[in-house]
């Protein structure tokens, strides 16, 4: 069981019970789809998220698709020079090595987020949707941390109320333990 905000969710592949991360992260449609399909295994950021931990990562494809099209979990976030990256984790990234070192540039660091499991959304939540629960919704640049109140969830909410249950008034998401059939896209 994974507690975050009164959220618990079951079965999304992390040992023990630590606390959740949530975030909404920008990633173009080629690298989202070579995610989805399991050729694209680490996630390179030039500023990953800073603190190391279990974390659920929604995957927003910019325009055209505008949308939030799955998720995939992460425990591990790596961070190095770009060389020791690319020997570390160039492979696995979906990019060649000149495109590789142009992305991070003269940083000194850089970093790369593991990606565990992957679930594309049955339906995806698209950005009118998005703004229509919060008028001030701004996809990322990069990514940003969600809280229980983000126009994320009260989209999923509407999209696939079964997850959601209440429980002496916090919000509840619940999935069969082990499995990654109901959060947060049920079925294949």
């Amino acid at each position: 069981v994974e507690a975050h905000l009164g959220r618990r969710i079951h079965g999304i592949g992390f040992e023990g019970v630590e606390p959740l991360s949530d975030f909404l992260i920008s990633i173009h449609s080629e690298f989202a789809e070579a995610i989805f399909k399991g050729a694209k295994l680490w996630e390179l950021r030039r500023a990953p998220p800073a603190k190391a931990g279990k974390h659920l990562f929604f995957v927003y494809e910019p325009k055209p698709k505008g949308a939030i099209t799955g998720w995939f979990a992460s425990s591990r976030v790596l961070l190095a020079s770009p060389r020791t990256l690319w020997k570390r984790v160039g492979q696995q990234s979906f990019l060649d090595r000149e495109s590789f070192f142009e992305y991070f540039g003269d940083l000194p660091v850089g970093g790369g987020i593991e990606i565990g499991r992957t679930r594309r959304l049955q339906a995806n939540l698209d950005l009118e949707l998005l703004r229509t629960l919060d008028p001030g919704f701004r996809p990322p640049q990069n990514f940003e941390r969600v809280e229980a109140d983000h126009a994320l969830f009260r989209a999923l909410r509407i999209q696939m109320p079964s997850l959601f249950e209440y429980e002496d008034g916090l919000h509840i998401a619940c999935a069969s333990p082990g499995t990654f059939d109901a959060f947060p896209g049920e079925g294949e």
